[in-house]
């Protein structure tokens, strides 16, 4: 019971000393409320597919399944950090520098910005050319390494292909990484339509025709912001609006023509 109350007290992530390596120890989020699964199952009936909650229920097992996922991103050489622990109530993962968001916040050169952004969306390719997807890709859960400039993966607690096809998961991933770059362009219509050409480039072939059926999607959503003016409330209500329109513009191209 102490050992119960010690930890619920705790941090929840909190940075440490592992082996002598510099880590990070996280602790599980409370689990959901009856509610909050409540209202998941009947949001999953009524949305569809790509757009359905996919968040973890929280608790140990939440941890476990992200681990397991880290390991699993880990053996197939994508940039996640290390799992140097599991306990319990607790894992310990390796430190992996700061995260991407402050990073680019930080810096004022565009180029320079830029080059980060598409360096954060490479690895993400290379994710998805891996046959995975990653859930929540918001570059506030990367990371870039001060040592070598690589960009690293965090938060996998949310696993998408257990709620929807790969590829559904991927064109997802493509829009959460879209809607969470919005606030680094002067002009976030013009920017994320030039960073989607250069992304569905590289994406495996199956995505596309899923992005284009995304973008018909979300367009409701992205009306009801626009009617009611809610993009200037914060950056992720503002990134949700511009990477929408993002998607509905490759209703236009040569995407949609083998959807």
């Amino acid at each position: 019971m102490f050992a119960q109350q010690k930890a619920a007290s705790a941090a929840r992530v909190e940075k440490t000393t592992f082996a002598g390596r510099d880590a990070w120890i996280k602790r599980p989020e409370a689990e959901r409320s009856t509610f909050f699964s409540g209202l998941h199952r009947v949001l999953a009936r009524v949305l569809p597919k790509v757009l359905r909650p996919t968040n973890a229920v929280g608790g140990m097992a939440a941890l476990r399944g992200e681990a397991a996922r880290l390991r699993d991103f880990h053996a197939a050489g994508l940039p996640v950090p290390e799992v140097l622990d599991e306990t319990g109530d607790h894992i310990v993962l390796a430190d992996c520098g700061v995260t991407l968001r402050s990073q680019l916040r930080a810096i004022t050169d565009t180029a320079e910005r830029a080059r980060l952004i598409k360096a954060a969306q490479d690895v993400l390719v290379q994710v998805h050319h891996s046959g995975r997807a990653h859930g929540r890709p918001f570059v506030k859960d990367m990371t870039i390494s001060a040592d070598d400039g690589q960009i690293y993966l965090l938060d996998l607690e949310e696993d998408p292909c257990g709620h929807m096809a790969v590829a559904d998961a991927q064109a997802r991933d493509v829009w959460l990484f879209l809607m969470s770059c919005a606030e680094f362009y002067d002009n976030p219509g013009a920017g994320l339509r030039d960073q989607l050409a250069v992304f569905i480039a590289d994406l495996p072939d199956v995505v596309g025709p899923r992005l284009v059926a995304l973008g018909r999607g979300l367009r409701p959503f992205r009306r009801i912001i626009g009617v009611t003016g809610t993009a200037s409330l914060s950056h992720d209500v503002a990134g949700a609006y511009w990477s929408a329109r993002a998607l509905e513009g490759l209703a236009h191209s040569n995407v949609a023509d083998s959807a």
